[in-house]
């Protein structure tokens, strides 16, 4: 179940080594690293929210770019979330603040602006063997290159786990993004990810990815997923 779960109360390690066809021409290879750092919310020193957690949740990803009559390879733009989390008996809600920092190492792998915005979640592991969270991050460019364009950009993540026997499981998981700078313009992939928990801590999975509409419609991404957890 941690590892259907984005913001799971543990501290978890994920590593996403992923190729993309682009069906206008090129392709990409990319490596994710995803770290998320739980710890107890403290209200003050020594006294700590009762049914409350933080977590830390930041992106790193390492990307070779090939498109005609261009390519490049390096490190994309940063990302990070800092949630507040509230565990209900049905399940969780977490809010907080979201960043992304122009940390790119070419024009072609990032934004170029630093961006801010709200983010959370909300989830439920009680409707077994479905295990269900909605993410959200709403970015903002605050600063960064003049020369390159604002960033107004909403990121949902709808997520449907579901558990098989012999510690199997599926899950749906894939990041829509709403651009306000271009009317709301929408790109959306569909995905599902088969996965297995070899142990309490340590699972794998293999990801196949279709974009239905939208920026890089009809390319084609397949992913493995490492996850390790309880650490």
């Amino acid at each position: 179940m941690l590892a259907l779960t984005p913001v799971a109360p543990t501290m978890s390690l994920q590593l996403h080594l992923q190729y993309t066809y682009i069906r206008s021409g090129g392709h990409s290879g990319a490596a994710l690293l995803r770290t998320g750092l739980w710890m107890p919310y403290v209200l003050l020193p020594g006294i700590q929210a009762p049914n409350m957690g933080s977590i830390v949740i930041t992106g790193l990803r390492f990307q070779t770019l090939h498109l005609p009559g261009q390519s490049d390879t390096g490190i994309n733009d940063i990302s990070l979330v800092d949630l507040a989390v509230h565990n209900f008996g049905w399940g969780g809600v977490a809010l907080g603040p979201g960043l992304i920092f122009p940390a790119a190492t070419s024009p072609l792998l990032g934004r170029g602006k630093l961006q801010i915005g709200p983010a959370g979640a909300v989830g439920s592991g009680r409707l077994r063997p479905f295990v269900l969270t909605l993410g959200f991050f709403n970015a903002f460019s605050v600063a960064g290159a003049p020369d390159r364009p604002n960033v107004s950009t909403l990121f949902l993540t709808p997520v449907i786990g579901y558990l098989l026997p012999k510690a199997f499981y599926l899950r749906f998981d894939p990041l829509w993004t709403f651009d306000w700078t271009r009317g709301g313009h929408a790109t959306l992939p569909v995905n599902l990810a088969v996965g297995h928990a070899f142990n309490p801590s340590a699972t794998a999975e293999v990801q196949p990815e279709w974009v239905t509409t939208g920026d890089l419609q009809n390319s084609y991404t397949v992913r493995l997923i490492l996850n390790y957890m309880n650490w």
